[in-house]
């Protein structure tokens, strides 16, 4: 379990919020919260996560074929960004060069309690939603080591 006395004190989470640190000038604050947002709080990074983790996606035509219809030009986008994070780890396979695996990462392994921890939310929640399709879809492969934050790597 996660201990959260730290968040409880008004006044060290106000100094979290509020104490930039210069060599990450590019964070809103500190807070460890805002931080992963930062990375993973858009719409698509947790369902590409989802993919990888639950249904063993690795290919950018797998992603596409995903019940919410991401459009190729966003995919891209996030796919990259997750790399730079150090979420996942692309290599070529086949004989196109333009054609990447990607698998996730120890950090990008990291975020499926998270990932599974809302799916029990949604469907305790949300009436209408099932968890029926998500078990871990066993692959032979275990997550790459894990990948620093490689800025401007692409």
């Amino acid at each position: 379990m996660v201990d959260y006395v730290h968040l409880q004190d008004k006044s060290q989470m106000k100094e979290i919020m509020n104490n930039q640190n210069k060599s990450n000038s590019n964070r809103r604050s500190n807070c460890p919260i805002a931080c992963t947002l930062d990375i993973v709080g858009d719409k698509w990074t947790i369902l590409i996560i989802r993919d990888m983790f639950f249904f063993g996606k690795r290919r950018f035509e797998e992603f596409l074929i995903s019940p919410e219809k991401i459009s190729t030009n966003i995919l891209t986008a996030r796919l990259k960004k997750m790399e730079e994070a150090g979420l996942v780890m692309k290599s070529p396979y086949g004989t196109h060069s333009q054609r990447m695996d990607y698998t996730l990462t120890e950090k990008g392994s990291s975020l499926a309690e998270i990932i599974g921890q809302i799916s029990v939310w949604g469907k305790e929640n949300i009436p209408g939603t099932s968890t029926k399709l998500f078990k871990r879809k066993k692959t032979t492969q275990k997550p790459q080591a894990k990948a620093g934050n490689r800025s401007g790597s692409g």
